[in-house]
Order: C-alpha cells, then structure tokens, then sequence
C-alpha cells in the first residue's frame, strides 16, 4: 500500500502569499479610512455627551454648571484665552457661585480630552458655556470637530441651540 502525500507546494505556497499580500495592500487604506472616520464620531459624541451632561446637571441640581475650555494643567482649570480652540480638552464643574469660571472648591463632574490630531473648534470665541438651572445654555453655539486631513464632509458639527438641545451633524463649513 502507497501513502499518499498531503501538504502544499513550495509554489501553491507562493501564490497563496502573493494573493494575501496584495489583499492586505488593498484593505489597509480601507481600514485607515473606517478608523478615522470611527474616530470623529466618537469625539463628536464626547462633545454631544458633554453637553447633555451639563445641562442634566444644571436642571437636577438647580444650579449653574459650565463647561470650559481645559487649561491643560494638574488640578484642571479653565483657558481663558480668547480664542475657540478646544483642544486641550474641557472640564464641566458645579459652578456654585455662578461666574463661570472654575474656582478652588467647586466640583468638577468631568475632565475630557481631545484625541491627538483631531480639532475641536466653537464657531464663536467663547470660552465657557454655562447651563443655567432651567437648562438653557447663556449662549447658543456649534463644535466643530474636524479630523487630521480637515475634510470638511467628514467632519462634524455639534450645535447647542438656545434652549440647550444639542445635536450632532456629519460635515463642517471649514476646518481648521
């Protein structure tokens, strides 16, 4: 009786690798492309979130709660540079004097952070966004979250209208 051989061929080996490697050429880009777009909307949920957060808060607690720009520093404190760069991140604290800015002693509900490379940007140069006991906002304005390559029908917006509502939509007008 003859034993019958099994396994592949050095050449049956070879084509297969070639076949793998020219499938994986072709994905990579695509799998780039479904990471990066994964991410933005992740971040522009964490937006969303955040500002759902706050409002919640301000109405449960009947108390002001703000949302600020993240200084970036260890403890945390608002950025009151006059610009609508949110990329350092943002803290939402119990603003129990009501002045909008964070002071020692008052609670800090959330510290949150911008993934590297993505951009989050206000429409308006506003600093703060404080969510008054009733839950509207003292100022209506849009995030805009753009990803590293800045296109802007990738991107999205995060708009908190004037009775604090906020709502996420897929592009931007500009990009930084």
């Amino acid at each position: 009786m003859m034993k019958t051989q099994t396994g592949v061929t050095l050449i049956e080996m070879m084509i297969a690798l070639a076949v793998l490697a020219f499938l994986i050429t072709v994905a990579i880009p695509g799998f780039q492309e479904l990471f990066r777009g994964n991410r933005v909307v992740t971040q522009a949920n964490q937006v969303l979130h955040g500002l759902a957060l706050a409002r919640s808060e301000a109405v449960k607690r009947s108390a002001p709660i703000t949302i600020c720009k993240n200084n970036g520093a260890s403890p945390p404190g608002c950025n009151n540079a006059n610009n609508n760069v949110w990329e350092s991140g943002w803290i939402i604290f119990a603003d129990a004097n009501g002045n909008g800015a964070y002071d020692a002693g008052e609670e800090i509900l959330v510290e949150d952070a911008t993934a590297a490379g993505y951009s989050v940007r206000t429409t308006n140069n506003y600093q703060t966004i404080q969510f008054l006991p009733n839950g509207t906002p003292n100022f209506s304005d849009t995030f805009k979250v753009c990803r590293p390559d800045a296109d802007t029908q990738k991107s999205r917006s995060v708009t908190i209208n004037a009775i604090g509502r906020a709502s996420v939509t897929e592009g931007t007008t500009a990009c930084p």
